[in-house]
């Protein structure tokens, strides 16, 4: 066994040795290359094609010795010939020759690529010899016949000769299978054996009848002798039953021959189409079905490849009303006539990203744009990559908007519309109400007033009376007397203060204007003001505060009441800031306290007549002030921080006399 071992692998080196000796001296171009494009062998004939020596090509890449196109093509099917270790062919010009280069996989024991070889048959002359004959029938079945005799015996002397290429014949993807001219099966390979149902030796030896459905048989059968009595090829498609069902191949025999020319046998090459059959009629009908409803869609739809349109719907026509002559144009140029110079670019930008399938880049996108017809419209754009026909292509849907933004700004301008009149109205309603209970509020204290004023002003002169009767006939009083004396007239002036608010808030007085100096007159209130002894009062008056025109009288009782609500909030003792500035077309006066500060949810209430917080009083005293203030066209403002203290400001229009 060994010996015949031994014996088995001298002839195979011989063969290798003789293979070898006749690639290299082959009249035709051979190299081979390794998985990563680098030159493992080169005949002469290839390097003359090259124009450069052997040398100068073994161990170099293939990207130095072509074109970028030729590259790019080249790069792609050694890609190809890695996944799908198919042969592949491709045309080329080089040094003014023309070439059909074919690439094929050489397979390691584990059915990787582990070379790739790649044979060249020039065809400049043939080239010029089918130009020369086209309408040469008989010419040119001679040219093609003779050229498929070269390749088919080069391939039979490289399949015969060398094992790796065997080993290429059994991983094919493709059915293989050799008969004789009565159909009997001389060799397959293990795919074919496989669709089969069985392996290759089993198969191998067995007639078309035995492998085969009878019918079926019987046209194989005819096609293998045609081929044999024709000298002819013949490509067909047929349906078989298989082992797992129907199945359709496309079946290309051609006629094997020997070295002496002579037809030995016919070489059949099939591959399974079923699945590709059956893709191609849904996607037939899948077309169909898109083509109808996109036609009846109210979406504008367009599909572009390589810069053209491929599909465009009505609704797209409509919306861009673009002329059949333009559909021609190329895209980019369709979309510069219809966007405006500063939006092409950010739609084209849009356009690629899509393209790019970039996460950031939102679906929808709003533009504007010029029909053909000169119509400005609003649209909503989304694109999506799609495969068209196996291609890349772009699908772009369009919404008009046009109606719908117009309407939509209608309904915003008729929203702002009826929310200012609501707001108007509410507005309204509100001072509405606040008035009637505003009125209502001046009505009981208008009849309170009255009997309040004459039925207590009496007995509170009897006692401030008495008090100073006591003060004038006691002598030697004891501190004790005195506090309480003391007691006794200072709840007397707020009840005294109590009267006055309450016939001051009943009597509506017309403001007697007259030029004052505010700061004048703040300082004569404070001076004839008792201060208690624990609160400090800073003045801080801007000097070129100019004069104002105002009722000083009631200015004063408005900053009085002011100033003693202020040391109310302070029984404590702190700091009243009063400070006075100018501010654009208005004097500001504002009234600082460090007190006990206002809660925010009573902040809106303290001007209202009747609302208090103390234990003492009417709560009349701050709604006096707004309604001095008011009547002299300025405002009021608090602000508040509990336990931190308030601030009041009173801003007092500058006015002409003739204005006031």
């Amino acid at each position: 066994m060994d010996k015949i071992n031994r014996v088995r692998n001298q002839n195979m080196k011989e063969v290798a040795n003789t293979l070898f000796t006749f690639i290299k001296l082959a009249n035709f171009p051979v190299t081979i290359l390794d998985c990563n494009g680098i030159y493992y062998f080169c005949n002469e004939k290839a390097a003359e094609i090259m124009g450069k020596s052997v040398n100068e090509i073994i161990g170099h890449n293939y990207r130095s010795f072509h074109t970028p196109k030729e590259i790019e093509d080249i790069t792609i099917l050694i890609e190809r010939l890695k996944h799908s270790k198919e042969i592949f062919q491709f045309k080329k010009s080089y040094n003014e020759k023309t070439l059909i280069v074919s690439f094929y996989p050489i397979l390691n024991k584990e059915g990787n690529v582990e070379k790739i070889v790649t044979t060249s048959r020039d065809i400049t002359k043939y080239k010029g010899i089918e130009k020369k004959l086209s309408n040469t029938k008989v010419d040119l079945k001679k040219l093609n016949t003779e050229l498929e005799q070269k390749i088919e015996k080069r391939i039979n002397s490289l399949k015969i000769s060398e094992e790796k290429f065997r080993i290429l014949f059994e991983n094919l993807v493709v059915n293989i299978v050799i008969f004789d001219y009565n159909g009997v099966c001389q060799l397959i390979n293990k795919k074919a054996a496989e669709y089969l149902g069985s392996s290759p030796k089993s198969i191998i030896g067995k007639s078309l009848c035995d492998i085969l459905p009878k019918k079926a048989a019987e046209r194989y059968l005819k096609r293998i002798q045609r081929v044999y009595d024709s000298n002819i090829g013949v490509v067909s498609e047929d349906t078989l039953e298989m082992p797992w069902g129907r199945r359709t191949f496309l079946i290309n025999e051609q006629p094997l021959r020997n070295q002496n020319n002579v037809i030995t046998g016919v070489i059949s090459a099939s591959i399974d189409i079923s699945d590709r059959k059956n893709s191609e009629l849904i996607l037939k009908e899948s077309e169909r079905r898109f083509k109808q409803m996109a036609e009846i869609s109210l979406v504008g739809i367009t599909i572009i490849q390589d810069n053209k349109i491929m599909f465009i719907n009505q609704k797209s026509r409509d919306i861009l009303e673009i002329p059949d002559l333009k559909l021609e144009a190329p895209y980019d140029e369709i979309v510069r006539d219809m966007l405006a110079k500063e939006d092409q670019k950010r739609f084209l930008e849009y356009i690629s990203k899509r393209q790019k399938e970039e996460t950031d880049t939102p679906n929808l996108y709003s533009t504007k744009i010029y029909s053909y017809s000169g119509h400005l419209k609003c649209v909503e754009v989304y694109a999506q990559s799609i495969s068209y026909y196996n291609k890349p292509a772009f699908f772009i849907s369009f919404i008009d908007n046009t109606k719908l933004k117009k309407y939509e700004k209608e309904l915003e301008e008729i929203n702002i519309n009826l929310e200012q009149k609501v707001e108007a109205r509410t507005k309204e309603l509100k001072e509405t109400q606040q008035k009637l209970i505003r009125k209502e509020k001046l009505t009981t204290i208008g009849k309170l007033a009255g009997g309040i004023a004459h039925e207590l002003r009496n007995p509170l002169g009897v006692i401030s009376n008495s008090i100073y009767f006591l003060n004038m006939k006691i002598d030697n009083k004891e501190v004790k007397v005195i506090k309480h004396l003391n007691i006794i007239k200072h709840e007397l002036n707020i009840c005294n203060q109590i009267i006055s608010d309450l016939l001051n808030f009943t009597k509506t007085k017309r403001p007697n204007f007259s030029k004052v100096n505010i700061n004048n007159a703040i300082n004569d209130l404070i001076n004839n003001m008792e201060i208690p002894k624990n609160i400090d009062i800073e003045k801080k008056f801007a000097l070129e505060i100019p004069d104002l025109f105002v009722d000083q009288r009631q200015i004063q009782q408005a900053f009085q009441n002011l100033i003693l609500n202020a040391f109310q909030a302070m029984p404590l003792g702190g700091i009243l800031e009063i400070k006075t500035y100018k501010e654009e077309n208005m004097v500001n006066i504002s009234f600082k306290d460090t007190g006990e500060g206002i809660l925010n949810k009573n902040l809106k209430k303290i001007f209202e007549p009747l609302f208090t917080t103390k234990a003492k009083g009417f709560g009349l005293g701050l709604s006096i002030v707004k309604d001095i203030i008011t009547s002299h066209n300025g405002t009021i403002d608090v602000e508040s921080k509990i336990d931190t203290g308030s601030t009041i400001i009173v801003k007092l229009p500058i006015l002409k006399s003739e204005d006031a």
